[in-house]
């Protein structure tokens, strides 16, 4: 009979270092087989994760409209407060702030869920252009679903205190 051994995490925490193992082996095979920057696979994947969650859960299963704008900013708001509802981001303080300047949104986020692999992948030798970004990379896309606009986004600095920031920007010509 096999000896019964002590955990030493709890689910939560479980549950957020099974995703970070995973969320770090889709990057890294996405990195080995498509070169230095998996950007459009992972954009593409966020869009299906943005949408599922849109359309599949919140609209479906609970029966939440998801309406259309036609301001980014706007959007944004929305899908922040939508994340509150379901418990993805915390219902109170400032885990996202961002701002909006000649048509780009600059986010920060404090307390990075993903940080530790952004940083695993720094780490590594890959630049922070090439990072992709799993909550910016889903604000935009949700920022796209939401206005049915085109818009890239780039993250723009990891934190060693937990946090990073990012801009959305609509993708001219």
């Amino acid at each position: 009979m096999a000896e019964e051994v002590e955990t030493i995490v709890d689910d939560a925490t479980k549950y957020k270092l099974l995703y970070e193992i995973w969320f770090f082996a889709y990057e890294k095979a996405i990195r080995d087989v498509l070169g230095a920057n998996p950007k459009i696979v992972s954009m593409r994947a966020y869009e299906n994760a943005v949408r599922h969650f849109l359309f599949k859960i919140a609209s479906e299963r609970y029966g939440i409209e998801v309406p259309k704008f036609s301001r980014a900013d706007e959007a944004l708001s929305w899908y922040i407060e939508l994340l509150r509802k379901f418990g993805i981001l915390p219902p109170t303080g400032e885990p996202v702030r961002f701002s909006s300047a000649d048509s780009e949104l600059v986010v920060e986020v404090a307390n990075c869920p993903y940080l530790d692999i952004c940083l695993d992948l720094v780490r590594e030798g890959v630049e922070l252009r090439h990072l992709t970004c799993p909550r910016i990379g889903c604000f935009r896309a949700a920022v796209a679903i939401l206005t049915g606009g085109n818009y890239e986004y780039r993250l723009t600095e990891v934190s060693l205190s937990g946090g990073c920031r990012g801009v959305i920007r609509p993708v001219t010509g």
